[in-house]
């Protein structure tokens, strides 16, 4: 489960990364950088959703949980 959750982070964050170290050295109109730096905060953002599934998929512990959580609904 943390193996794959490190790989999400790692997939999610590292585009930004290399954006802004890489940003003062590649000149770029500012309507191309503005649009990079939204794809990339929606990227770093989508890191956060993918957390639950695959939290849900990999870990056996917290699919019970969350099993057991649904189940007291109905």
């Amino acid at each position: 489960m943390c193996l794959a959750v490190s790989f999400a982070f790692v997939v999610c964050v590292f585009p930004a990364l290399v954006f802004y170290v890489t940003i003062p050295n590649w000149p770029m109109p500012l309507q191309v950088q503005f649009d990079i730096r939204q794809s990339l905060l929606l990227l770093r953002y989508a890191n956060h959703a993918v957390n639950f599934f695959l939290y849900s998929l990999t870990g056996a512990h917290f699919r019970c949980e969350l099993v057991a959580l649904f189940r007291s609904f109905i």
